[in-house]
């Protein structure tokens, strides 16, 4: 006679307990994977402007170029409209003046960003080296940072119908963040804010040309309309 053995129920709850457990593990790590990849992903998607990154994490460095077509002059003067920076690139939430003499600036900045379902905040006061219409260089004074300090470089291309953006940015916080994630979040944030400047550079450039074209318009129109009454005027 067959006897059918009887089952380890203890065994089997153990077993079943530790695939859901893994289950739920690797579903959670898949969940972070894609929020982090995500910003990057979609970025990529989005942006116009070909924008080239390079990072050196021993040195917590960033640097970045992209070309645009606009010539250098209208570049430089957004890059320097520094209160104007918290409405157009996402990652500040100020950017104000506290004083300027000559080619130098002091700035106050402070910025958000977004780690999962956290805010990193920091501020800074800048000290600002402008070399128009070329170069701008900054360094932190005082902040959050042990070390921030950076440069904008700017080179005419194509006839001086393009610019050539070149930045670099060397960032150490204060508060202790692992090396790798300081890189991540650094590249992330610079990707997304040259992606802003692009869109930037051109939606205002092409304003002021329109500004231009309409204001040239009207004077025409209102010189027109005085000759045609000076004529009518010398007929009579």
């Amino acid at each position: 006679m067959f006897i059918k053995p009887k089952k380890n129920t203890c065994a089997n709850r153990i077993c079943n307990i530790f695939q859901s457990q893994t289950l739920i593990i690797w579903t959670f790590l898949g969940w972070i994977g894609f929020l982090l990849c995500y910003p990057i992903l979609a970025s990529g998607q989005e942006e116009q402007a070909s924008i080239n990154l390079w990072t050196n994490t021993k040195e917590y460095t960033v640097k970045a170029e992209m070309s645009v077509p606009r010539p250098i002059g209208e570049i430089y003067r957004i890059l320097t409209d520094y209160e104007s920076i918290d409405e157009h690139i996402s990652l500040f939430k100020v950017s104000r003046i506290l004083n300027q003499q000559g080619e130098t600036v002091r700035l106050y900045q402070a910025t958000r960003m977004k780690i999962l379902f956290f805010d990193i905040e920091s501020e800074s006061f800048l000290l600002i080296h402008q070399k128009p219409p070329e170069e701008i260089s900054f360094k932190e004074e005082k902040g959050d940072f042990r070390e921030h300090r950076g440069f904008w470089k700017l080179v005419p291309e194509n006839g001086s119908r393009t610019t050539l953006i070149k930045y670099e940015v060397q960032s150490i916080p204060n508060f202790f963040v692992p090396r790798y994630v300081v890189i991540y979040l650094m590249k992330r944030e610079v990707r997304k804010a040259f992606r802003e400047l692009y869109h930037w550079i051109m939606g205002e450039t092409e304003t002021s040309r329109t500004e231009l074209e309409i204001t040239g318009k009207i004077v025409r129109q209102g010189i027109s309309k005085i000759n045609k009454h000076s004529l009518a005027t010398e007929g009579k």
